[in-house]
């Protein structure tokens, strides 16, 4: 495969997990039509996962994003771990309702809420897998 026979990369907003000097980061990416790359923010995690629900709400994706290098997370000092958590908190509250785990299933949800359900589900899954890394990391 030449550079010019690239597949096309998947569209949206990514947050990409790293750490530096200054301890750990997130990165806001959006990669858009025609495999156009646009840095958004870059600064400590809890700031960049707000940006990035920013960032995919301001282009159609309804606050979800992807969360990317997780896996690399190694140590987490407690006031990083305090500040991504607790936007990490906020996002899964708010998202509650449409994931339809607050209250289990109800009858009353329409096809439209119904089919909502998975993207939300799937984004809830990614902040507890971030969380849970970073609960683990904070142990070390």
């Amino acid at each position: 495969m030449t550079v010019f026979q690239a597949a096309p990369m998947r569209k949206g907003i990514f947050v990409v997990v790293g750490q530096d000097e200054n301890g750990l980061v997130g990165t806001v990416i959006a990669a858009k039509e025609g495999n156009v790359l646009s840095h958004v923010h870059r600064g400590p995690l809890g700031g960049a996962l707000a940006r990035g629900k920013q960032a995919s709400e301001e282009s159609g994706f309804e606050g979800y994003y992807e969360i990317e290098g997780v896996a690399e997370i190694k140590a987490v000092k407690p006031a990083e771990y305090a500040e991504a958590t607790q936007e990490i908190a906020h996002q899964t509250s708010a998202l509650q309702h449409k994931a339809g785990s607050r209250w289990g299933f109800n009858p009353q949800y329409g096809p439209e809420q119904f089919a909502a359900m998975p993207a939300a589900q799937a984004h809830v899954s990614r902040l507890s897998k971030l969380s849970d890394t970073l609960q683990r990391a904070l142990a070390l």
